[in-house]
């Protein structure tokens, strides 16, 4: 992508994606945030094409006047207020990301280039972390964590750079991955150009497997796995040379399996003994949680706790260790009751219909990439709404699925 190809609205959806690597840093007056805010008088110039994006800014409209509307029984009104006010920047920060695309020169090539940017980022302080066993002042755990199996001790080493905590550093990887694979998917050869997305992609893979969430590891290797299958099996080759290759490339793929199996064994000690401990407690408190907030659901007959009282709520119900769903899905249920949900599900699956139309190409294998892995890392970090990863997430899906490839 050549920098006299673009114009300055590529230049901001950039910035306002490669701004997520600094995470945390700010506490409420996050970069990306502020930037959001920056922009608007840019946003109020892309606002001709809101027609474009119809039925999504009708959505965050209701979605927003609800919230407003469920101060009124939201069990503490300062939460409530300032998560309200995030919910604000946010929905502000998805519009502008959907607006500018449309008039960007290459938006999807703009969005991948401020994913990979944001990775490469991370990855310096990750590297740092897991390496040196110092973390950012912003970390809730200060060093490496130890476990005794019989006679043999696995060390932990993780990183978590400017996002607090290893869960939300892997779920931001997770929701960057399809944007950097996009880079490489869809060429024929892999080239100079090409190089920084293979650097982000190995230190991506790195941290992952170090950090060892289950969900992050399950993840990345689907994700891998379908993305080999489309360089392998792609649309450039005709029927009868992919039936002549087929099992050469099957063998491919499951060599590479076999190797990065036994590689994870010797390299990544706590990915093994993760996947070893399923069905241990810390698994059924996550189905428990999950159990707790159907109750909050009905406990407040659909309606949901109001927006900023998900923790309150949660804190009401007898024994409850954890106070946050951990899980995309059920924390929109449970903070913004059944018809915001319902309404959510309505315009994915409209969202999912045109996808499916689209011709073939890596903007919809990226998509493809997204979706088929998303039930594991949507059930990674304690909190996803609050999080302007999440917004900037489905926005890159969202201008995917509807701009133009470039």
């Amino acid at each position: 992508m050549r920098s006299t190809d673009l114009n300055k609205y590529d230049v901001y959806l950039f910035l306002l994606i490669a701004s997520l690597a600094v995470g945390n840093l700010g506490g409420a007056l996050q970069p990306v945030r502020i930037l959001a805010l920056l922009l608007v008088p840019s946003f109020f110039s892309a606002f001709e094409n809101v027609r474009r994006y119809k039925w999504l800014f009708g959505f965050l409209l209701f979605w927003l006047a609800w919230l407003s509307v469920s101060m009124i029984w939201t069990p503490y009104n300062g939460d409530g207020l300032k998560s309200l006010v995030y919910y604000c920047v946010h929905f502000l920060l998805l519009s502008e990301i959907c607006l500018f695309a449309t008039k960007a020169a290459k938006p999807h090539g703009a969005v991948a280039a401020g994913w990979i940017f944001a990775v490469l980022f991370t990855s310096v302080f990750g590297m740092w972390e897991i390496i040196t066993d110092q973390h950012l002042s912003l970390s809730i755990d200060a060093s490496a964590s130890r476990m005794h199996i019989g006679s043999k001790t696995i060390i932990h080493h993780f990183a978590s750079t400017f996002f607090g905590n290893l869960n939300s550093y892997v779920t931001f990887l997770c929701f960057a991955l399809p944007f950097v694979l996009f880079k490489l998917i869809g060429v024929q050869k892999i080239e100079k150009k090409h190089i920084t997305a293979c650097i982000a992609l190995f230190l991506l893979v790195v941290i992952i497997l170090f950090n060892g969430s289950r969900g992050g590891v399950i993840s990345v290797v689907i994700m891998l796995l379908v993305a080999l299958w489309m360089r392998l099996f792609g649309n450039r080759c005709d029927r009868n040379k992919q039936s002549k290759h087929i099992y050469k490339r099957i063998g491919i793929i499951s060599a590479v399996v076999v190797v990065g199996a036994v590689l994870c064994c010797y390299l990544f000690p706590y990915v093994i003994f993760k996947f070893k401990s399923i069905a241990d407690i810390g698994n059924e408190a996550r189905f428990g949680i999950w159990r707790n907030g159907l109750q909050l659901v009905l406990n407040t007959h659909g309606l949901g706790t109001g927006v900023g009282g998900v923790v309150v709520s949660y804190a009401t119900i007898p024994n409850a260790d954890f106070l946050v769903p951990h899980n995309l899905l059920l924390e929109l249920l449970v903070e913004s009751g059944v018809l915001v949900f319902a309404l959510f599900l309505a315009l994915a699956v409209k969202y999912l219909i045109h996808w499916y139309k689209m011709p073939h190409g890596a903007a919809r294998s990226a998509i493809l990439l997204a979706l088929i892995a998303c039930p594991f890392y949507f059930i990674i970090d304690s909190t996803y709404w609050l999080s302007p990863a999440t917004f900037c997430f489905f926005a890159s899906l969202i201008i995917f699925a509807y701009e133009r490839s470039e």
